[in-house]
Formats: C-alpha cells, structure tokens, sequence
C-alpha cells in the first residue's frame, strides 16, 4: 500500500527519502474565505510577478518555524507541471496541487518542506517484532508540509485559487488523474480554511487503489499576486488511516511572512 501511497504526489520522494533515513539514523541539516485583510477589500495584485530568488527567500527559514520543526529542502518531482492531466478539466487545480504545484499557470514557483523533528531510535536491531513496529510507527508518525509560493502574471493568482475553490465543489465525486501513473481520486471535501492572506480555500482529497485509500490535506492562500500551496501530510497516519491536519503554526508563519 504505502507505494501506492507515495507515488500519488510530487511528496514521494520526500516520504520514502524520510522513511529510509529514519529507519537507518540518517537526517539532513474548505471552503474558500476571504481573509484577515478583509477589512481594507482585497489587495490588487502585483502587475509584475516575482522571480524564483524573490521567492526562495520568502520561504520560512529554521529560525521561523516553531521548536520541534526543521524547513528542509524540497523532494525532487517525479515529473513537472506539464505532465499533471486529469480526465475533467474542472477537476485539473485539484490535480495540480496533489501533485506538489500550485493551481494554474504561474509565471514562477519555488517550494520547501517544513518537517517536524523526529529523531530515530539509533538501533532497531535486536529488537522483537512488536517492538519494531512500534518504533517504527513512532519514529513515521510526522507532521511534514510541502510549501510552495508562486507568483503570477495579471490575475493569475486570483485565477488560480479561485479554480481551485470550483475543482473543490465540482469534483467533490472524485475523478481520474495522471501524474507519475494513473491514480484515481475518490473524494474531494472542502475544509475550513485559515483565513490568511487575501483568501484562502482548503480541502482533503482521497485517492484509492487495490491496496486502499488514503487522504491528503491542501491549502491555497492567496497574498497579492503570490500563492501559497500547502500539502500536508503524515506518513504514519496516512497509511493507518488515521485523521491528521496541516500544522495551523506553518500556515500562520508563512502567511505572515508573506504580508
């Protein structure tokens, strides 16, 4: 099941790569609302979108994420943002944002990891098979959020969210996508959103296949011309089925950074 799991997004890479540095002690160094900024109306954005350097340096750094959390480089995408297709058109924002990018056509786009801090056990070895597991399971149960900021030409960004808002009601049924593979979405559900930004729009999409099924959560927030796309995710709860959220603290931390 968990490579099906891992091949559904653009996070694959990072979950496995995470998986096998835990295990062998290895690490490296909604529904759509308008915002806090509501009362002043919307801000207009940006008749010039920013470059890749501009956006890289709004990501949060290790000295902006709360105690516990590591901002780490970004998984490698199995493929770019050309190779995302989906079946219904309507459905295409929900499956760009799935697979680790930004809703509709931005000018730039930049991305990150905010992963929090687990440290593994450093030996598994002797250990009886329950013991293990649970070390294991322990050592996987990990909030991870893959951030990306992008910017956007003209109304792009408003463009972009709002199409991933109508993906979020039109496709709540589910739809067939392709990106690293066929994968077949079966719900998408709206979720309340933070708030931040100009507007903001989440949801929990879930994906199925012969070995089971398993729910991603992803928040839009819009700031100006710039989107901010979070994919959340928690390997340990993801294969287990268990209910699990994008960390309220990472979403707050970079919006802010972004005002």
């Amino acid at each position: 099941m968990l490579k099906k799991i891992t091949r559904l997004h653009a996070g694959a890479a990072l979950l496995s790569a995470l998986s096998l540095a835990l295990v062998t002690g290895c690490s490296e160094g909604g529904s759509a609302g308008k915002s806090d900024s509501d009362a002043g109306g919307d801000s207009k954005p940006a008749a010039k979108p920013l470059t890749e350097a501009e956006l890289k340096a709004l990501h949060l750094t290790n000295d902006e994420v709360e105690k516990g959390f590591k901002v780490k480089k970004a998984p490698a995408s199995p493929g770019d943002r050309e190779d995302v297709k989906s079946t219904d058109p309507k459905c295409l924002a929900i499956a760009q944002t799935v697979s680790g990018f930004a809703p509709g056509s931005p000018a730039a786009e930049t991305l990150s990891n905010v992963v929090e801090d687990k440290q593994a056990p450093e030996s598994m070895e002797g250990m009886e098979p329950e013991e293990w597991k649970k070390a294991f399971d322990d050592s996987m149960d990990m909030d991870m959020v893959i951030v990306s900021l992008a910017s956007y030409e003209g109304e792009g960004a408003e463009e972009g969210v709002a199409a991933a808002s109508a993906s979020a009601k039109d496709c709540a049924g589910g739809f067939e996508m392709t990106f690293d593979g066929p994968q077949k979405v079966t719900k998408v559900a709206e979720e309340k959103a933070s708030g931040k930004g100009d507007e903001s729009v989440a949801y929990a999409v879930t994906v199925s296949s012969e070995e089971g099924a398993a729910t991603v959560h992803v928040e839009v927030v819009r700031k100006g011309n710039v989107v901010a796309t979070f994919y959340g995710s928690n390997l340990a709860r993801l294969v287990d089925n268990k209910p699990y959220d994008i960390p309220s603290h990472v979403i707050d931390a970079q919006a802010a950074k972004l005002a």
